[in-house]
């Protein structure tokens, strides 16, 4: 049914000159179908038509910049057309150019706006090294196509490389070919952007026609199945191009079907394929060139392949440095995820699991050193929660934090339970005096107020402590710290 929705939406006018110059090709095959003049007319027209087509959808919307650039790429050519394919020539006063040889520059000029219109399609949404690396993919594979295109006999219709003739078809294969590339980078999105999908395809139908129309020795299309096929490609640039202006239908992406990923997957092996086709080509020439292709043709084999090596390395180098930005990227997040997962985020302390981390990971814990665990609330926090609110016990807690950061020295562990219980873990501590001491030190210093908004608030602590050796041993320690914890509190804050 989008099918169906999507073909309903063609250029009408441009449907109906494809359809008559179909019929003019299937007459012109009969016997009287003499009358030279009605195809190029057609084909006039029909480009006229597409003008007239883009030129409305830009006053639709000036922000569209390829709008405007399709349109004077379309209106150049219809002048070449008219240039090259009429029945009139001229020379220009003072140039000695000629009509046909302006004709013949203005495709080029056509061509190279197509190829500025296209860099409007490529993908912003990508980082620039990505946007960059998928434009060398297309290169590649348009500079392999250029290579099989030269060793399949393109290379004898460029003899005589500074005459006017050579060059324009030389200018014109090349602009092809990075419409090509560029045309490749834009099918590869069309997941995200259904009218890259139409775009493309029209591009391709307009390269491989005036290609194939070089390749036949001529400049402009030579009519005929040439001509459809151009018109056709037409007709699926205006249909996209008209598109732009419908934002809504422009952002369906439903025509991400198998075929679609099938296309995409294809699309990024093809660079990876197109190298060694490249030195197939070269070896190829090397060995049978000079017999088959000349020494032009050879060499042309040689220095294209030996451009589209240059292409693959800088490929090669941009995706090095793709891949260990990646990984820095990668271990960045890593260790924020890691930081994440053993610390509290309010306070910044070690949480619970970090807790558990640490016996099983610290060494002289695990070797059998002696530690003593500290287990510890706070008195008081809930009336500052309560009359004062969350937020400011939680600045209550940051400013705990902080002093108990002061208390504990290292090798010391300041650990975040939960709520207003907070856990120590001293290693190398053994001596029950030096845990008295340092139980007295932490409920001192916690007791320090914490200005806020005027006022001196503050909370008191009990502090109780268990004295363990073995990795082992650590929760139970903890259930005894919490005990003499609990112990302190109902003796009034002070614990054995």
């Amino acid at each position: 049914m989008r099918t169906s929705m999507m073909f309903s939406r063609l250029p009408l006018p441009l449907l109906a000159l494809l359809i008559g110059q179909l019929l003019w090709t299937l007459i012109q095959r009969l016997p009287q179908g003499d009358a030279v003049w009605v195809a190029p007319v057609l084909h006039f027209t029909t480009v006229a038509v597409a003008v007239v087509y883009t030129w409305q959808f830009w006053e639709q919307d000036r922000r569209q910049r390829a709008l405007g650039i399709f349109t004077a790429a379309l209106s150049v050519h219809l002048i070449a057309d008219i240039l090259v394919r009429g029945q009139f020539s001229f020379v220009l006063p003072g140039t000695g150019l000629t009509s046909n040889g302006l004709g013949q520059s203005l495709y080029m000029v056509t061509s190279a706006l197509i190829v500025w219109a296209l860099m409007m399609f490529l993908p912003r949404h990508l980082p620039a090294q990505r946007q960059v690396g998928q434009v060398l993919d297309g290169m590649i594979i348009a500079g392999t196509a250029g290579i099989l295109l030269w060793a399949g006999g393109a290379s004898r219709l460029f003899n005589g490389l500074w005459e006017l003739d050579s060059l324009v078809r030389v200018g014109s294969v090349l602009l092809n070919l990075l419409i090509l590339g560029l045309t490749l980078v834009v099918l590869r999105h069309t997941r995200r952007n259904r009218v890259n999908l139409l775009l493309a395809a029209g591009l391709l139908l307009y390269v491989v026609s005036h290609i194939w129309a070089v390749l036949l020795g001529h400049v402009a299309l030579p009519g005929g199945g040439l001509d459809l096929l151009w018109s056709l490609g037409l007709i699926f640039q205006i249909t996209a191009l008209h598109h732009l202006v419908r934002p809504q239908w422009l952002r369906q992406g439903s025509a991400a079907g198998s075929g679609i990923r099938s296309l995409k997957l294809a699309l990024s092996v093809m660079p990876y394929v197109a190298v060694p086709l490249a030195c197939v080509s070269l070896l190829l020439s090397v060995n049978f060139g000079s017999a088959f292709l000349g020494d032009t043709g050879a060499q042309g084999v040689l220095w294209g392949t030996v451009s589209v090596i240059l292409l693959a390395t800088l490929r090669n180098g941009l995706t090095a440095i793709e891949n260990a930005d990646m990984t820095s990227e990668l271990r960045e997040r890593r260790a924020e995820l890691e930081h994440l997962a053993y610390h509290d985020p309010l306070t910044g302390l070690a949480n619970r699991a970090a807790f558990t981390q640490f016996f099983a990971n610290d060494a002289r814990v695990k070797g059998g050193q002696p530690y003593t665990i500290f287990s510890l609330d706070l008195n008081g926090f809930k009336e500052i929660n309560d009359v004062y609110g969350h937020a400011t016990g939680d600045l209550m807690l940051r400013h705990v934090a902080k002093l108990l950061y002061r208390a504990v020295a290292a090798p010391g562990q300041i650990f975040r339970w939960g709520g207003d219980e907070f856990v120590i873990v001293v290693p190398g501590m053994q001596r029950p005096a030096d845990a008295e001491a340092l139980a007295r030190f932490i409920e001192a210093n916690v007791t320090a107020p914490m200005m806020h908004q005027g006022q001196r608030l503050s909370v008191g602590t009990a502090v109780g402590y268990a004295l363990g050796r073995g990795a082992e041993n650590h929760e139970a320690m903890l259930s005894l710290a919490d005990s003499d914890m609990y112990a302190g509190k109902q003796r009034g804050g002070r614990h054995r």
